[in-house]
């Protein structure tokens, strides 16, 4: 057993739980403003076209019309890693492309405008398949990227940001393998991810250069880089409401952010911009397509000795962090292949005429495992090799080394995933499930089950540089200074509840100040599973320095060493006689407060794992896949609130995670360049009740990572899913699969029934 807590480690209130249940938490359609104007976007109906003529004269003419902006008009503003996408363009690239904003004094207004813009287009030729992108003599959306790969490079991740991995001899490796497999495989689903609320945000101006946006931005910093990066010379303040849902995509909200704030700045007025739902399934952010095509080499133990892939990346229009997603991927293969000495793995982020792609939850890496372990299953099922073995032998171990984002070598000085394994196999029942390769478990008539596992590891739980400060005042309360937002996840409450349990006060005297990018010490933001092991850490760094502080002052007071005092809801008294005690306010008097500091700094020597088992049923007559069963086991060091963990687990299951593999697709007219699947009948995801059964198998192991050693599976909860699926399918229909989703048509068509 480990040390009791107070708090930590038990089920607590959630801070914010009140006014979620109520309606009086704050979300950006909540936000209001005096003399605000509401924004709506005039968009492209076309895949890929000029802006020949355009007429906003009808439009300005509509009582309530405040502004209008075209490519003619707009401000001189660009974004994306490399910068490629102009705040507005006469070259349109994706159907909802916009092509003018409109700012009036409703929402009504505004539709009616856009409605009266009249545009002439020349329609060119598109292209949405990857390896068209790139042949020679496809339509190129943009002059200085050649045959539509975007060039290399993710600054945030500094100049040496992880962009390929060559490492050893290729050739001599495989010349050293016993088994050699090719193959290529396919996640191209492009998922959305579907958050509840649809993306928006309120954006004003403080004079000239000073601009500020409230809005559902996850990450507060990284909004206000981005946007800072796009309008040069203005200050921008980012403030974050709650954000209902984001899965990743509304990390950022890039381009609406400067929609809204072009419109604010030549209105001179606070304006606000929620996308439509329809425009939210459309034309919002999406999951990177992935297309890998490798080749791999294992020795006759079982461990990959070489591995050579080529690995196309579609972007979309354009990628906010694509380049950083890609590193982040070969980062990750580099987790799940870890005793291969040699590479060559050369990723292109590739350009297409659909909508953009963006940061969704997995970042890169859950794209990469999906596609790899196809490839991957084809080996082990050449060699006869339990799947949960070839995963322990090759997986990072202790003392393991990978190159990360930013390009720096680190190595595991965490923990030994191996007993996880095993001990979730055991729960699983896996030895006596796993019949062999290609050969179902059990047939009942048409049906016929199979059993599949995945593994997922990521190292960016020790993302990027933090900091936080916690304050104490007299009256025996608490405000912690650190830069989160409220996505969902409860990551507010978990921090309150870590500085709480070291200054030993009641919850309801911990306080934690507004998302704010102005008002807040920098930190990157919840993203990568970063959240539990970075702020336990710089929070739990500062409340205990800011008790360190308290303790020395009333140890000066009665006379006797700081270590023989200890405090309990703002009591400071000694340990050995109870009855000597000083409240807070003896220390600190009414009008004075004590600081502690924290700082986190970059640290990705601690990585994050998880294994997925599936067991699915597949009807071989309809090609309906049913997912049975779902058993996850991870080690988390500590677990800071049980409920936050289940919620984090079963939050991954389904959206972004299992449904990847088998419903959810956006289907896109190539005709058209339109989704066939923007509404939530077409766009296939499956509520509560259709949901399989779902274990977790958690261990904790004490470690020094954080204030509690608590270390975070947010991102990883769904990501081994899509390869564990595609494993156990593969297995209950006797065939290898390859390309997902593994819908019927798919399945039949496997089996030679299609039609």
């Amino acid at each position: 057993m480990g040390k009791e807590f107070r708090y930590v480690g038990k089920p607590t209130p959630r801070i914010d739980g009140k006014a979620i249940v109520t309606g009086s938490a704050e979300y950006a359609n909540d936000i209001h403003m005096h003399g605000m104007l509401y924004g709506r976007i005039k968009m492209s109906p076309h895949p890929h076209a000029m802006i020949k003529k355009i007429d906003v004269s009808r439009a300005m003419e509509l009582p309530g019309v405040r502004t209008i902006m075209t490519y003619e008009n707009a401000f001189d503003w660009i974004t994306g890693m490399p910068a490629q996408k102009r705040l507005l363009d006469r070259h349109v690239r994706f159907v909802g492309d916009p092509v003018a904003l409109i700012a009036a004094t409703s929402n009504r207004i505004a539709e009616e405008a856009a409605d009266l813009i009249e545009v002439e287009y020349e329609v060119l030729p598109a292209v949405h398949d990857l390896d068209e992108a790139i042949a020679d003599g496809a339509p190129q959306l943009y002059e200085q990227f050649p045959n539509n790969i975007i060039e290399r490079g993710c600054p945030p991740f500094g100049p040496k940001a992880l962009q390929e991995l060559v490492i050893g001899d290729i050739e001599k490796g495989f010349e050293e393998c016993a088994v050699v497999v090719e193959g290529t495989s396919r996640y191209e689903t492009i998922s959305n991810p579907l958050p509840a609320e649809s993306p928006g945000l309120v954006a004003w101006w403080d004079g000239p250069n000073q601009c500020n946006m409230k809005g559902s931005f996850q990450s507060p910093n990284i909004q206000k880089m981005i946007m800072q990066l796009a309008m040069s010379n203005v200050n921008v303040r980012v403030i974050s409401a709650n954000v209902g849902g984001s899965f990743g995509s509304k990390n950022t909200v890039p381009m609406e952010g400067l929609y809204c704030a072009a419109l604010a700045k030549a209105t001179g007025k606070p304006v606000k911009l929620i996308i439509s739902k329809e425009a939210h399934l459309a034309t919002y952010m999406l999951r990177l397509g992935s297309r890998l095509t490798a080749k791999v080499g294992l020795l006759p133990d079982g461990t990959v000795h070489a591995y050579e892939g080529t690995w196309l990346v579609g972007s979309g229009v354009h990628s906010d962090f694509g380049q950083g997603q890609i590193a982040n991927g070969l980062g990750r293969a580099m987790l799940l292949l870890n005793k291969c000495k040699h590479w060559n793995y050369q990723p292109h982020l590739v350009a297409t005429n659909r909508c953009r792609s963006g940061g969704i939850r997995g970042f890169g890496g859950q794209e990469s495992y999906a596609s790899l372990v196809p490839v991957l299953s084809m080996a082990m099922a050449k060699m006869n090799l339990d799947p949960v073995e070839f995963f322990k032998k090759n997986m990072c171990d202790i003392n393991g080394g990978y190159y990360w984002v930013e390009g720096h070598w680190w190595e595991n000085h965490f923990l030994s995933y191996n007993d996880v394994m095993d001990h979730a196999a055991e729960h699983f029942g896996w030895k006596d499930k796993f019949q062999g390769w290609l050969t179902p478990y059990k047939t009942e008539g048409s049906k016929q089950y199979g059993v599949g596992c995945c593994v997922h590891g990521s190292a960016d739980c020790g993302m990027l540089h933090g900091e936080a400060f916690v304050k104490l005042d007299g009256w025996g309360t608490a405000n912690i200074n650190v830069c989160i937002a409220e996505s969902g996840m409860g990551q507010r409450s978990s921090v309150v509840k870590m500085a709480a349990e070291i200054l030993n006060l009641p919850l309801d005297k911990v306080t934690i100040s507004t998302p704010d990018s102005q008002d807040n010490p920098w930190d990157w933001g919840l993203a990568g599973s970063r959240g539990t092991l970075v702020y336990g850490r710089m929070v739990g760094d500062a409340a205990r320095n800011a008790r360190t502080q308290l303790l020395e002052g009333a140890a000066a007071i009665l006379h006797c060493p700081a270590e023989m005092l200890d405090t309990r809801d703002g009591i400071i008294f000694m340990k050995d006689n109870p009855e000597v005690a000083l409240p807070w306010i003896a220390v600190l008097g009414p009008m004075n407060t004590i600081t502690g500091h924290g700082v986190f700094e970059m640290d990705h020597s601690k990585p994050c794992f998880m294994i997925a088992f599936v067991e699915v049923e597949v009807d071989t007559d309809t090609g309906d896949v049913r997912i049975v069963r779902i058993v996850e086991g991870t080690d988390v060091g500590q677990v800071i609130d049980p409920y936050s963990l289940k919620m984090q687990l079963e939050g991954g299951l389904g959206s972004c995670g299992s449904d990847s593999a088998i419903n959810e697709e956006m289907i896109l007219d190539e005709k058209t360049g339109k989704f066939l699947t923007n509404n939530l009948v077409d766009f296939k995801w499956r509520v509560f009740p259709d949901l399989p059964t779902f274990e977790t198998h958690i261990e904790e192991t004490p470690n020094d990572l954080s204030a509690f050693g608590g270390i975070g599976v947010g991102e990883i909860s769904g990501a081994p899913l899509p390869g564990a699926i595609m494993m156990a399918v593969s297995n209950a229909i006797g065939i290898q699969l390859m390309d997902y989703p593994l819908t019927p048509d798919q399945i039949l068509k496997a089996l030679g029934k299609a039609r």
